[in-house]
């Protein structure tokens, strides 16, 4: 399915579509671990911007409406990690998710001319999961991380896609 897809900065305007994405606190901990804390608001994601200055925030779009938001963070070897990663959950199922990985791993090729891009995923989300592998993404052989979310402990795994130019 073609979608008429498209990615911009992230602009204040949109956070009351990303608010109502964030629907419940588990789904606030799968989008952003233990980086906000429950309900999510715009002071939290405007002081985690201002934290972060050198990280790119993006909406994606389909036909003028917004359906995703996705961050890019340098990183020292530069190969980017994708994170806060959401899609609205009333239109997922739809390759959203497959456009803005897209979209998002070409931004990164065009800012740090990368050959891979990285990312994080919660054991357990199996949804993010499956399309991350849909996309090409492979599980790197890494220390997992574990963060403890309501009293139990939830595995982190990294992901990482090869760029082919």
């Amino acid at each position: 399915m073609s979608l008429n897809f498209s990615l911009k900065p992230y602009d204040p305007k949109w956070f009351p579509a990303l608010e109502s994405w964030v629907e419940n606190e588990e789904t606030l901990f799968i989008f952003a671990a233990v980086d906000f804390t429950w309900p999510l608001t715009t002071v939290q994601l405007e002081n985690h911007m201002q934290k972060h200055p050198g990280r790119e925030w993006y909406i994606g779009f389909v036909d003028d409406e917004p359906v995703a938001f996705g961050e890019i963070i340098p990183t020292e070897r530069n190969i980017p990690r994708l994170g806060r990663l959401i899609i609205d959950y009333r239109k997922r199922g739809k390759g959203i998710g497959q456009q803005l990985l897209a979209a998002l791993e070409q931004r990164c090729v065009e800012r740090f001319d990368c050959k891979a891009v990285e990312l994080y995923v919660f054991e357990g989300n199996e949804r993010a999961i499956a399309a991350y592998l849909k996309y090409g993404f492979v599980f790197v052989p890494i220390e997992d991380a574990v963060l403890t979310h309501n009293g139990r402990e939830i595995v982190c795994h990294k992901m990482q896609h090869l760029i082919s130019n």
